[in-house]
C-alpha cells in the first residue's frame, strides 16, 4: 500500500494545461474564477485592468482588452454585482506591502466590511512565440494570498497583441510534470503552522513560475501569495520600493537544470539559511 500510494504521490502533478483561443478562454475561465469566488464568500471582486508579463516586465493592456475583460466579467456577474472597478486603486506610497490595508482607493469604506479580492488578469507572452498564457487570479485583499486561478494556454496571443504570428513559433509548454520525490511539498502542506509562500521568478522563469503556482494550487494545500505581481503591477506609486516586503515569510525558488525546460524546486523560510530541496519541474 505504501509503495501504490508513492506511485500515486508521483504522478499527481502531471497533467496536459488547457488551451483555446482567447475569446473562448476569457468566456470560460472567467465563469469558472467568478464561480469560485463566491463559493469562498467573496463579496467584492475589484477589476483593475489586463496586464501583460513579457520580456519587458509587467505592464497594462490597451483599453480593447481591458473593455472586453470587463464586459465579459459584467454579463457573467450579473444581478450578483460582486464586480466592482475601484477608483484611484492604488498602493499606499508609504506600504511596505505588510497587514492588510496596503491599497487606496476611493470610497473605501464602501466595501470595508466585504470580503474583497482583486481579480487579476494577466497575459504571459514567452519570447519569440506566437502563443502564451492566460492567468486569471483572485488575490485576497487582507492576505494577498492567491485563493483562486485559472490558468489556460492561449493558441493566438500573438494576434491577439498584434503581433505577426507567422514569424513566430509555438513556444508555451503545455505538459507539466512534478516529481516530489522525497513527499517534501505534501510535508510542507501539513505543518502545524504552515509558511506563506511566494513564487519567485523573473523574466528566464516567469512561465515556469506561473505553472508551478498553479499546479501546487491545483494539488496542494500551500498557501501561495501574490505579493510579488503586485509589486510588480503597483509599485510604481511606492515612496521606497526597495522596502517592500509583502506578506509571504518562506519563498518557492526554480533555478534551470541541464535537461531543457527542467528546474530544481526550493524552499526556503525567510531568515533561514536552510535550502530544502523539494522536486524537480519539467515543462514541455
Amino acid at each position: 500500500q505504501r509503495i501504490q500510494q508513492l506511485a500515486i504521490n508521483q504522478t499527481k502533478f502531471n497533467y496536459i494545461l488547457a488551451s483555446a483561443d482567447y475569446e473562448e478562454a476569457l468566456q470560460i475561465h472567467c465563469q469558472q474564477l467568478l464561480e469560485t469566488c463566491w463559493a469562498l464568500g467573496y463579496e467584492s471582486l475589484f477589476f483593475d485592468g489586463v496586464f501583460i508579463g513579457d520580456s519587458k516586465g509587467t505592464h497594462r493592456s490597451d483599453a480593447a482588452l481591458r473593455n472586453q475583460a470587463y464586459d465579459t466579467l459584467i454579463k457573467i456577474d450579473g444581478n450578483t454585482f460582486s464586480v466592482t472597478t475601484p477608483v484611484d486603486f492604488k498602493l499606499k506610497a508609504d506600504t511596505r506591502g505588510q497587514g492588510s490595508l496596503v491599497f487606496s482607493y476611493d470610497n473605501i469604506s464602501i466595501f470595508q466590511e466585504d470580503k474583497k479580492a482583486l481579480l487579476v488578469f494577466e497575459l504571459i507572452t514567452p519570447q519569440g512565440s506566437s502563443t502564451g498564457l492566460l492567468s486569471l487570479r483572485a488575490i485576497d485583499l487582507d492576505t494577498q494570498i492567491i485563493a483562486a486561478q485559472q490558468l489556460v494556454k492561449i493558441t493566438n496571443l500573438a494576434e491577439v497583441l498584434g503581433g505577426e504570428p507567422q514569424a513566430l513559433i509555438d513556444g508555451t509548454p503545455e505538459q507539466i510534470e512534478l516529481r516530489d520525490q522525497a513527499n517534501t511539498l505534501e510535508i510542507l502542506s501539513n505543518l502545524a503552522k504552515p509558511y506563506t509562500y511566494e513564487v519567485t521568478e523573473t523574466s528566464a522563469t516567469k512561465v515556469a513560475a506561473s505553472l508551478l503556482t498553479y499546479t501546487l494550487l491545483k494539488n496542494s494545500t500551500l498557501l501561495l501569495t501574490d505579493s510579488d505581481f503586485i509589486f510588480r503591477a503597483y509599485g510604481k506609486s511606492l515612496d521606497m520600493p526597495e522596502a517592500w516586503v509583502g506578506q509571504a515569510n518562506a519563498q518557492l525558488n526554480l533555478t534551470a537544470i541541464d535537461e531543457p525546460g527542467s528546474y530544481q524546486l526550493s524552499a526556503q523560510a525567510d531568515g533561514s539559511e536552510r535550502i530544502l530541496e523539494s522536486g524537480t519541474l519539467t515543462l514541455r
